[in-house]
């Protein structure tokens, strides 16, 4: 008899998927499935059921660099030809989805904690789409603010990115959300609100990007409630035609949506108590 899933491991039929391991046993024996190909395996079973762009597992496999979009295409055939064909599906001009059952999946054990755990959220049939170009051209010169943002970032709910216009700001931010979609089991977003002209539709259009359906006239509050069972990242770029809106955003996601991390940039604070501001020489 095969043993019991490890902590953190995945098993679906004939097939163990040993993260900690990393290795993909068949029937106990282990599959000559190269590390790419194993990596681009555990973002797919961890997501078993959603419907993934060829953008999303790019990003998840790739996490902050651009390749070739061929790329994808040789790890999928080569997990093909272990697991079947039928294990992946192609969503023909939408993307590809894991569709073999999932029998076993135990968490891994969590750090000691005095904080009360968080209720665990559903996954979403699908991700929301990151709004991100497929390759962004190289971060010259940035590193340091790539990693001082990125601290800034995973301790922080809130975090206002300043500078004078044409800086770099929308740069940096669309590097950080390459490098950082698959710390978030809900995705990253990256919303551009230079058009957004009616302060009152700032909720709407967030809503709107993220593939929420709410009210026209829709309120903070509401898209709050919206996101608060979700952990994601949510870029809101150019905010500083709209300061009183966005700020109304993000103090009702602050205090009611404590899995979401929003990002913003803007060439002046939002003068929030929660608010950390990062600025951009």
């Amino acid at each position: 008899m095969r043993p019991p899933c490890a902590p953190g491991d995945f098993r679906f039929g004939r097939f163990d998927v040993q993260v900690g391991a990393r290795r993909l046993l068949v029937d106990g024996q282990a599959a000559p499935l190269k590390s790419k190909a194993l990596d681009l395996l555990i973002v797919l079973v961890r997501r078993a059921g959603q419907l993934l762009t060829r953008q999303q597992l790019m990003a998840l496999t790739w996490p902050g660099l651009a390749v070739e979009d061929g790329n994808l295409s040789v790890q999928i055939n080569a997990l093909r030809k272990v697991l079947g064909r039928h294990t992946i599906t192609t969503v023909p001009g939408r993307g590809y989805q894991f569709t073999a059952g999932v029998d076993a999946a135990v968490p891994p054990p969590a750090p000691a904690s005095t904080e009360r755990p968080r209720p665990v959220a559903a996954v979403p049939a699908a991700l929301p789409a990151t709004h991100l170009p497929r390759v962004l051209p190289p971060l010259i010169g940035r590193d340091e603010d790539l990693a001082g943002l990125a601290a800034l970032v995973d301790g922080h709910a809130l975090v206002t990115i300043t500078g004078a216009g044409g800086i770099g700001k929308t740069r940096l931010t669309q590097a950080l959300l390459h490098a950082r979609l698959a710390h978030y089991p809900h995705g990253v977003c990256f919303i551009e609100l230079g058009a957004v002209t009616q302060a009152g539709s700032v909720p709407t259009v967030i809503a709107a990007a993220l593939g929420l359906r709410l009210p026209g006239d829709a309120l903070p509050d509401a898209l709050a409630r919206a996101l608060a069972p979700l952990t994601l990242l949510i870029a809101l770029d150019n905010a500083e035609h709209l300061p009183a809106a966005v700020a109304a955003v993000a103090q009702a996601l602050v205090s009611g949506a404590p899995g979401v991390r929003l990002l913003v940039t803007s060439q002046s604070r939002l003068r929030l108590a929660q608010e950390s501001v990062y600025r951009l020489g």
